[in-house]
């Protein structure tokens, strides 16, 4: 049986098959691959078909629509998927031309070329532009080390090239011009890219909701750690411990870009609290915002939370400031909670900024217990130390966020002692 946060991917997998199903039974299987030409035509438009679909399918991705997670396992997964559609679909879209290109080497260089020059035919020129502008961002993502929001900034004519790629398939002479089946299912997958485009990047500021709230207080918390606290000047955010969401600032000390960035308060705390690490260009200035700046908040996100276990045995396992949500874990803990183990994993003693308080609120609840552990000191933290410090593994759930090293040997060791991967919860946002 497939579990719900698989369907998502299931639903990517037969929303792009179908335009190939319909495709095949337009022509005989044999007539298409008969000749190295027709194979390289073939291959060509199936790559199109392909490469359009999924190119859709990563702005729908990209939207932030909350129900998605219930079918992806949460947003840091769809974002995982928003870029390997994306390379996919860019691979597919590059490579497309090409395969065609090759069809025509057989009657003269010139004539594969003008795949590649701007002619009177605007149906090939819109899909040469298309090209351009995938090669040009592809160039600035992977050879031109740009800053975020710069990167940001050049990622929103992505939404251009997909127009441009959009009207070329529809003008240009082929299948999808022949098949009226085949035609209204391609303009159904760009409808519901460019409407998910136009939702989140051209009218996202007027579209997706957001929270107004207020700086209360900043606080530094050494080792390059800033704590901010915000209080709902509307309505106050509903979120379980553990989950993230969008900030941007409003005021002249800082960059107005959005950034995700995990909650360390307890959902019951009025006020909201981030701790943030500098590791960049926007969080190095996290600690120039003000007391009363006001800032703009899209969420919660994530699935990542352990009141989705709450009955089940736990083993939280925190590297650095990976903590942060285990913050928000044990600082809305009860009494009514079942048995858990928190391993506080650091450099060093002097780097464990919340070790106090996690103690305290340990020596408070006979039910959360504490291990710091020092790599300096003790080696990499590894699976066998939590087995025997937890008295074993088996049938607890499993959460781990920290630096993405630390994460996928611990995950990889985990599945070598058989733990089920299910029982072991991890994020992967690397925006973070």
């Amino acid at each position: 049986m497939i579990k719900k946060n698989k369907y998502g991917l299931v639903a990517i997998f037969i929303i792009i098959l179908i335009p190939l199903i319909i495709w095949l039974n337009l022509k005989p299987i044999s007539d298409r691959f008969s000749s190295a030409n027709t194979t390289f035509t073939s291959v060509g438009q199936v790559l199109a078909l392909l490469g359009i679909g999924l190119f859709s399918l990563t702005f729908v991705l990209n939207t932030r629509l909350k129900f998605l997670e219930n079918y992806f396992g949460g947003q840091d997964k769809i974002y995982r998927y928003h870029h390997m559609l994306g390379t996919f679909a860019f691979v597919f879209l590059l490579f497309h031309p090409l395969f065609l290109a090759a069809n025509f080497l057989a009657i003269s260089v010139t004539a594969a070329a003008s795949f590649f020059i701007p002619s009177t035919n605007w149906a090939l020129n819109f899909g040469q532009i298309a090209l351009l502008l995938l090669e040009i961002f592809l160039i600035l993502t992977f050879f031109v080390k740009l800053r975020y929001h710069n990167w940001r900034f050049t990622h929103q004519f992505l939404g251009l090239a997909f127009v441009f790629a959009s009207i070329h398939i529809l003008l240009i002479q082929s299948d999808v011009a022949r098949s009226n089946i085949l035609r209204y299912y391609i303009i159904f997958l760009i409808s519901i890219g460019l409407l998910s485009y136009i939702y989140r990047t051209i009218l996202g500021s007027k579209l997706v909701k957001k929270l107004s709230y207020k700086v209360e207080a900043t606080k530094s918390l050494g080792r390059d750690i800033t704590e901010i606290t915000l209080s709902p000047l509307d309505n106050a955010l509903n979120f379980l411990a553990g989950q993230f969401i969008f900030i941007s600032f409003i005021t002249q000390n800082i960059s107005s870009e959005t950034h995700p960035f995990t909650i360390s308060s307890s959902p019951r705390d009025k006020n909201i609290r981030l701790s943030i690490k500098s590791s960049g260009d926007f969080t190095s200035q996290i600690n120039k915002i003000q007391k009363g700046s006001i800032a703009k908040i899209e969420g919660p996100f994530g699935k990542f939370s352990y009141e989705f276990y709450r009955d089940e045995p736990q083993i939280w396992v925190a590297g650095g400031i990976g903590v942060t949500p285990f913050l928000s874990f044990a600082r809305s803990l009860n009494n009514n909670n079942n048995f858990i183990d928190l391993y506080y994993s650091v450099r060093s003693s002097e780097e464990a900024i919340f070790l106090e308080e996690l103690q305290q609120l340990s020596s408070k609840n006979s039910k959360f217990r504490l291990i710091p552990h020092f790599s300096l000191s003790q080696g990499h933290i590894n699976a066998e130390f939590i087995k025997n410090q937890s008295q074993g593994l088996e049938s607890k759930e499993i959460f781990i966020c920290g630096p993405p090293p630390l994460m996928k040997s611990l995950i990889d060791q985990f599945l070598k002692m058989k733990i089920n991967k299910k029982n072991i919860h991890y994020e992967e946002f690397s925006l973070k």
